[in-house]
């Protein structure tokens, strides 16, 4: 639609009225016909809007030539109305286009015009806003979900609200009357208006609130009820608990920031300055995660602070506990606090951390101004502190994050005597402490290590936390506030379900607090719940020390007035033995040891643990009830007060507990000499599990849930015992361990017989006989644990021993017995749980004595005598689909598992019996192959277990596995494709079971012994073998790289054939390739093990090292050796120690080393000469670096003739660029082998080589510590022929070489002086004469020149003295710049073996001086030296000249990108109207007009004319404009149209101005430009057309100096607006100023 259709429409009705034609009749048949076409349709869309738009430009002609009142009617109800209800802008995206937008635009001012008409009727206007008030309303209900009749929907809010703006916007000669009907609306329009707030998206929000409740303000001439009514609707709907809080706040701030120039005012009536809500609202606007709000509340509260410096206010003076105040009298204190306050705020929503560090010191000033004086007064309230606390917390930059948190830590300030103290503490927030704060510390980034020297230490968030709790809990000095605090600590880091390591750190600062009974069974509640649930997915060694520190932090802080022992217990169960609560260790010492100190402490008599463990009589009493209840199944007694509610493990983890607290207290009161300990009388305590246990010997009959009850009670208290751990063998744990064997003994029998009970019980229900057998099996595994380990009786030890074999025979009897198994088919899981059991115990390492009785070897004739008549492997789906159709769902699962698992057991057993795993004494004719046992041949037999394996459950496999790893070498000479097949299997298995931690190192530890058998390892000389074993592990150590811990246990593997194959094996028999090959392929790999640290892994590095730091004593690692850890770094110090193992006396260990040095050189050497860019910290520096750490350990190893071979091709490495880690390594390599075999001649040859300033620096550098190295006999000689080559280095033309060069020089001369090599100095004097003349020269170069001399390397490194352990994995990468997670510490190698390095080795691990750990990093010039989590230094000093963006706080841009949302006023208040005009019609690029756009937005520009608007959809315009196209107003104009469009402006008034070089162009600085000016841009190459350039006012060239002749035109453009803003906007604004 062309611009000037509407005038034609004009001019023609203006022509039929003067040619006599009835307009109105003319009209009224258009509307009549139009009103038909509107009823007819559904909406309007975009293939029909052009039509409407031409009859509203007719329209729009009719109320200037015709005036009659139903015409006006008609037209406003019929045709406006009706139009605007079919324009559904919301549901048809379509209609967001200009036209539909400008065809409601013309609507709305027809409406208007036709309802405000001096001849309409007076009740059209109250219609009008009748239907819109009805709009609103319906889309209330609507959001609410009320049901709205589709004839009642009327007008989209959308088209309301733009409808309302246009009627309270309108211009013209019915602006009074529009006035006047709007003075009895007003009330109603802004109730409407508040009520649709809350439902309304951004758009209409925006809309409703800083176009229209401000216009309506204005019409009011008494507005002080409509702005009271508003801001009761503010402080309501900040109150309210709305669900979407951000679109609460956003509301609020909305109706503040379009109200500001009624509310910020010093007008008493109408100010909300003095009121807490708003300045409540302005901190919640300041901390919102929308950037829009926050951006308002930071205008808002500049607003606010001008208002009241101009209008010298007074607010809140002399009142206490409002959030702001200010005072006349202090306005030079306080305009700079808050000038930085702003500051700050302003900054904080840029991303840069370079642009926001400069403003962080000034928030000291916020932390000073938030002190109180001697009055109890300050400056500013706490809260406006934290509210910057929160801003950064919500921050993207990590690394503010962690300064921001480090800084309310750590923050001091002193009070009014002067002491100084943690100012967050001292002004502690609740609320917001246990909201924000913990959540900013739930993000592992922050416990990052800041400093290269705390890798065994916590971070310094987590030094400041504890340093933090302890402060706050100390400055609370009301006993009832210090339970609070700390019952709230507890609950919110159980609510907030902290990560792993934020977690650690936090249990690890609670358990630093100061004691304090304060936790009570319900924070007891809170930790069962933390540690059964929330922590089960955290890695195992921060999970066990977590367990630690809460352990300790509730010795610490239980309150035990209402706390029984079983509570105690309730708790004591979640802390797992496996991970940190095993018997022997620390913990559980700690934990009797606190009973015992409760029980003496007189301040604790009152309590009922006391109480109890006071008396021994009371302790005896006290757990035989609880033992009664529980196998009586009654949990509760109410005659006991304090016996609670407590499960079976926690009465058995408490029994051992006590045990060993009344064990250890006699053992402590005892005077020495006396035997005389008094321990728990077991058989009281137990008597009523004991006599359950006994009746099953007398009865038929006696209650399954006191039999489970008991059995189950037996077994927790035999598990807990921990007798796999040798500690508990010893004095006093032993003790109890002898009570329990002697009372345990004669029940053995009984259970055996039971278990035999189960297999023809007919009087028991099916799943109540599995559960038996399956729980009575479990007490007699472990029973058998207790009875046969120790020392017992013969006699009862036959006894037991008879019953296991009557069992036995009576299983195996049951499972040739196909019939009655086919009668029942349950009864097969229980024949095959208790044949498992039987293989388990034949095979335990308990049995010793066992194996010595007769019926020992009677059991094994039991099972020859029956294996013919037995088929053990069945198949499985068709037994478990018989027996599941006798269960119900919940025991499916759990039969299925069982009774796979067990069958693969006594499998297993089978096949080792077969193989002569147990039977090695028998006769030859008693030996019975797989195939007689088993009824399969092996190849079958692997075949059904892999299948087995793909389809069994994943908790099942290690059965299998370990059948798997016994049938391969069985088959492996019969059928090699098919051990192929399986290990392949065995693989697929390895990557399925990833998904379940439980499951998945068993299964990789079951794989790894396969592949590292001993079958395999004698074979490897088989090609095949070899291959296979070389894919695998190639793909475990692969999997090692994304898995951290499966490296760490295949080398740990691995040593066995790394010592068998090579330490210890015979020097005479030599490697064979295979073998060699392998091996120097593992410790290849495992020395350059580790790819680039992820943040995941760093973390877990750093906690464990940190865990690992609290000492031997430290309860996890006592239960979790330094070799259980899973750090990339010690799968390298592994096979470091490995490798220190050889001899250097070991020909063969020599030889192999050679070999190995060679493919270490090769693979350096590719890497060197490959294009990769070598980045310090980079992965291939890493690399380049662990294969020179290797190389270094094994020099010794090197002799003469090999070290000439390897110096002449790892010299050749330095003529490249390297990294100064790697660099030092191969000079120092290099010096200790030319000094070692006299290879000086080498030097000389590298010299002649050397072509690149780095690898003269190299030569250098080995000179000078040659000749420290060197023995004396040569010194003088090598000294002087070096001394030829290098006095011309030293006056090189190249800088860099010639200060190196005398640096070096100096070096020698001072060796040479103080070990009076006199030929030399005699000879050189020269030199001395050269460094005398240098003595008082400070140029550049002595500069330099002295850097170089205190760099390490020449200041304090000896190459033959620091060579250790020490110097080349932890003290050269430091100095050498490389990222402290590659240092690894001496200590780490001797924790993985102690006993390698308690005697000499061919290296040192320490140094024997500290001199060069005393060093400082050398001045290397390196990429990426500093960490992404480095700390944010430097920011003591304020800078007053810090970068801003500049932002128009008076604008509030929006979401809508309609023509009526572009910006009509600039941010300096003015209007954009009848400014200039920039016509870009002729430039053709994206790129230029994108660009300019942005400037003529940026500038003011009143409007931007395109050739084509669908340009400003393109990419490459967006990129350059970003959104400057939203904002500025834009009309489209073909390049035909150019013509008759300028015309026709300068018709309007306006001054055309071309931008082209002619003949009468004027000079660009000497133009002044008219305020309506509309500037023409060329095309890029061929400028202005000649047509063009008749109409033009006025041409201007641009001044010029250079040889081009012509800018860009964007640039040209550029400088022509610049040049009228700087007349028009920016030349007024300095006036103004």
């Amino acid at each position: 639609m062309s611009f000037h259709n509407n005038n034609l429409n004009t001019l023609l009705i203006k022509s039929i009225a003067n040619h006599g034609i009835n307009v109105a009749e003319v009209v009224r048949d258009i509307v009549a016909n139009y009103r038909q076409l509107l009823l007819a349709i559904d909406s309007i869309d975009n293939n029909n809007h052009h039509q409407w738009m031409e009859l509203v430009e007719i329209l729009q002609a009719v109320p200037s030539i015709d005036y009659e009142p139903q015409l006006l009617e008609d037209i406003a109800k019929d045709i406006c109305i009706t139009l605007l209800c079919k324009l559904e802008r919301k549901s048809n995206f379509q209609m967001h286009n200009e036209i539909g937008i400008r065809l409601h635009h013309n609507t709305a001012k027809v409406l208007i015009t036709c309802c405000w008409h001096p001849g309409s009727k007076d009740t059209l206007p109250n219609e009008l806003l009748q239907c819109i008030i009805g709009s609103i309303s319906n889309y209330i209900n609507d959001a609410q979900g009320k049901s709205i009749s589709k004839s009642s929907k009327g007008i989209e809010i959308t088209t309301a609200v733009e409808l309302i703006d246009s009627i309270i916007s309108y211009q013209g000669n019915v602006e009074e009357a529009i006035r006047s009907s709007l003075a009895n609306w007003n009330d109603k329009i802004v109730t409407h208006i508040l009520d649709c707030l809350p439902y309304g998206d951004n758009e209409i929000i925006d809309k409703l609130t800083f176009r229209i409740l401000p216009k309506l303000c204005e019409l009011e001439l008494d507005n002080l009820a409509t702005l009271g009514k508003i801001w009761i609707y503010i402080k309501r709907l900040y109150h309210t608990e709305v669900e979407a809080v951000i679109v609460k706040e956003s509301v609020a701030l909305s109706l503040v920031c379009s109200l500001a120039d009624f509310y910020l005012t010093a007008d008493p009536e109408s100010t909300i300055l003095s009121n807490d809500e708003f300045w409540q609202i302005l901190q919640t606007g300041l901390m919102c995660y929308n950037s829009l709000t926050r951006k308002r509340a930071i205008y808002l509260m500049r607003y606010a602070l001008d208002v009241l410096e101009k209008e010298n206010m007074s607010i809140n003076v002399d009142q206490r506990g409002h959030l702001f105040k200010w005072n006349p009298n202090q306005k030079q204190q306080l305009i700079p606090i808050w000038e930085s306050y702003h500051l700050i705020m302003q900054t904080l929503e840029e991303t840069q951390i370079h642009v926001i560090k400069p403003v962080l010191s000034r928030i000291q000033d916020i932390i000073t101004a938030t002190c109180c004086d001697h009055e109890g007064l300050a400056l500013l309230h706490i809260s406006w502190l934290t509210t910057i606390y929160k801003r950064i917390f919500s921050h993207e930059s990590k690394l503010l994050i962690k300064w921001a948190i480090l800084t309310y830590l750590t923050s001091t300030s002193q009070d009014s005597e002067g002491i100084e103290e943690i100012h967050m503490a001292k002004n502690f927030m609740s609320k917001f402490f246990f909201t924000d704060v913990i959540r900013a510390l739930n993000n592992s980034a922050c416990y990052a290590r800041d400093t290269e020297y705390s890798r065994d230490k916590p971070s310094s968030i987590a030094i400041a936390l504890t340093s933090f709790l302890s402060s706050q809990l100390y400055l609370i000095t009301e006993s009832s506030l210090k339970v609070t605090f700390l019952n709230e600590l507890l609950e919110t880091v159980v609510k907030e379900r902290l990560g792993p390591y934020p977690l650690l750190y936090f249990s690890y600062a609670i358990s630093k607090l100061q004691p304090f009974p304060a936790w009570d069974n319900s924070a007891l509640l809170k930790i069962n719940m933390m540690l059964s649930d929330s922590i089960s997915t955290h890695p195992t060694i921060i999970k066990a020390a977590v367990q630690c520190f809460i352990l300790q932090a509730l010795i610490n802080m239980i309150k035990l007035q209402n706390i029984s022992l079983l509570d105690i217990s309730n708790c004591l169960i979640v802390f797992r033995k496996e991970d940190c609560f095993l018997r022997g260790r620390s913990l559980w010492v700690k934990v009797y040891k606190w009973l015992g100190t409760v029980s003496r402490d007189p301040c604790n008599v009152s309590n009922p643990i006391s109480k109890i463990l006071s008396n021994n009589s009371k302790i005896i009493d006290f757990l035989r009830i609880a033992v009664t209840n529980i196998v009586n199944g009654h949990n509760h007694d109410s005659s006991i007060n304090d016996l609670r509610s407590i499960n079976i493990p926690a009465l058995g983890r408490l029994l051992v507990l006590i045990g060993d607290y009344c064990t250890s207290e006699t053992n402590t009161n005892s005077k020495e000499g006396e035997d005389n300990l008094v321990t728990l009388p077991w058989q009281v305590i137990l008597e009523s599990a004991i006599s359950v246990i006994n009746c099953l010997k007398k009865s038929t009959y006696v209650s399954q849930e006191k039999t489970r009850n008991a059995m189950m009670l037996i077994y927790y208290i035999l598990s807990e015992l921990n007798l796999d751990d040798p500690v508990v063998q010893q004095h006093p744990y032993c003790i109890i361990n002898k009570q329990l064997q002697l009372l345990f003994a004669p029940m053995i029998t009984i259970l055996l017989q039971f278990a035999r009970l189960q297999l023809h019980n007919p009087g028991t229900e099916i799943a109540d006989r599995f559960e038996n057998c399956r729980l009575c099996l479990k007490v007699l595994e472990e029973m058998i644990k207790l009875l046969w380990k120790h020392n017992i009786d013969y006699d009862g030890l036959l006894d037991s021993v008879n019953a296991v074999f009557a069992l036995a025979t009576s299983c195996f009897k049951s499972l040739s017995n196909t019939e009655l198994i086919g009668e029942n088919p349950l009864q097969k899981i229980n024949v095959v749980m208790i044949a498992a059991w039987i293989s388990k115990i034949l095979m335990a390492n308990c049995t010793a004595d066992f194996a010595k009785t007769p019926n020992y070897q009677q059991i094994l004739n039991c099972i020859k005598d029956y294996i013919p008549k037995v088929v053990v492997i069945h198949d499985y789906r068709k037994d478990l689909l018989d027996i599941h159709s006798l269960l119900d769902k919940s025991f499916k699962s759990l039969v299925t598992t069982e009774y796979i698992k067990c069958q693969w057991v006594y499998v297993s057993f089978l096949i080792k019996l077969a193989t002569e795993a147990l039977n090695n004494d028998a006769e030859k004719s008693s030996k019975i192959s797989v195939s007689e046992i088993c009824r399969k041949s092996p190849v079958e037999l692997l075949d059904h277990a892999v299948d087995t394996l793909d389809i069994a459950p994943i908790n099942t496999a290690e059965s299998i596995l370990e059948c798997i790893q016994l049938l391969l070498p069985t088959v492996f000479n019969d059928n090699k494709s098919i051990c192929m097949r399986t290990i392949g299997s065995l693989w697929r298995h390895v990557n399925y079971c990833k998904q379940s931690h439980d499951n998945f190192w068993p299964t990789l530890a079951s794989f790894i012994a396969t592949i590292l058998q001993p079958h395999f390892i004698r074979h490897i000389n088989l090609d095949n073998i070899y291959n296979m074993m070389t894919e695998y592990t190639l793909k475990l150590l692969e999997l090692g790289n994304s898995q951290q811990g499966v490296s760490n246990y295949f080398l740990s593997q691995f040593e066995s054939v790394w010592i068998e194959k090579l330490v210890e094996s015979d020097q005479s028999n030599p490697l064979h390739k295979n073998t060699k090959n392998y091996i120097e392929m593992v410790m290849r790999r495992a020395c350059i093990h580790g790819s680039s640290y992820r943040k995941d892994i760093t973390h877990l590095q750093d906690s464990t090292s940190f865990i690992r730091s609290l000492g031997p004593t430290f309860p996890v690692n006592q239960i979790f050796s330094v070799r259980k850890d899973r750090c990339d770094y010690l799968v390298r110090a592994h096979a470091i120690n490995m490798l220190c193992q050889l001899s250097t006396d070991n020909e063969k260990h020599k030889k192999f080393v050679q070999g190995y040095l060679l493919v270490l050189l090769k693979q350096d050497e590719e890497m060197h000469t490959s294009k990769k860019r070598s980045f310090i910290n980079s992965h291939v520096h890493f690399t380049r670096c662990r294969i020179w750490q290797t190389i270094m350990i094994l020099l010794p190893f090197i002799d003469k003739i090999f070290a000439e071979i390897f110096l002449r091709k790892s010299l050749k490495l330095l003529h490249g660029q390297i990294q100064p880690s790697v660099r030092r390594m191969i000079e120092w390599s290099a010096i200790l082998l030319l000094c070692k075999g006299n290879l000086y001649h080498l030097l000389q040859d590298y010299y002649y080589t050397t072509n690149t300033v780095s690898s003269l620096c190299s030569y250098l550098g080995m000179i000078f510590h040659i000749s420290l190295a060197i023995s004396e006999e040569y010194q003088e000689s090598v000294i002087e022929n070096a001394l030829p080559l290098i006095l011309p280095l030293a006056l090189a033309n190249n800088f860099g070489i010639r200060c190196f060069a005398q640096a070096v020089l100096q070096k020698i001369w001072q060796f040479c002086n103080q070990n009076k090599l006199t030929l030399i100095l005699n000879r050189f004097s020269v030199i001395e004469m050269l460094f005398a003349d240098k003595a008082n020269n400070i140029g550049e170069s002595t500069k330099q020149r002295q850097k170089i001399l205190e760099n390490f390397y020449f200041s304090a490194f000896h190459p033959v003295a620091h060579y250790s352990i020490q110097t080349i994995f932890q003290t050269l990468p430091r100095l050498t710049l490389v990222c402290d997670e590659e240092w690894i510490s001496p200590e780490s190698f001797i924790c993985l073996n102690p006993s390698l390095w308690s005697s000499e080795r061919h290296i040192a691990i320490f140094n024997k001086d500290s001199s060069l750990e005393a060093c400082q990093p050398g001045n290397f010039k390196s990429k990426n030296i500093t960490s992404s989590d480095a700390k944010i230094t430097d920011i003591s000093e304020q800078s007053e000249n810090v970068q801003q963006k500049i932002t128009p706080w008076k604008i509030f841009p929006t979401d809508d990108e309609s023509i009526l949302s572009k910006q009509t006023t600039l941010s300096n208040g003015k209007s954009r109207e009848d400014g200039l005009i920039v016509v870009a019609s002729l430039i053709d690029k994206a790129a230029n007009l994108g660009g300019l756009c942005r400037t003529c937005e940026i500038l003011g520009v009143s409007r931007l004319v395109l050739n084509n608007k669908n340009l400003m959809e393109n990419r490459e315009f967006q990129s350059l404009s970003v959104t400057s196209h939203k904002w500025i107003p834009t009309d489209e104009v073909k390049i035909e149209e150019l013509d008759e469009y300028l015309r026709s402006m300068k018709q309007l008034g306006y001054v055309v101005v071309g931008v082209e070089q002619t003949a009468n162009s004027t000079d660009l600085t000497k133009h002044e430009f008219a305020k309506k000016s509309i500037l023409l841009l060329g095309n890029e190459r061929e400028g202005i057309p000649v047509p063009l350039l008749k109409l033009m006012d006025e041409c201007i060239a641009i001044p010029q100096l250079g040889t081009i002749r012509s800018f860009n035109v964007h640039v040209s453009g550029a400088l022509l607006i610049w040049e009228y803003s700087k007349q028009h906007h920016f030349m007024d604004l300095s006036r103004d100023c």
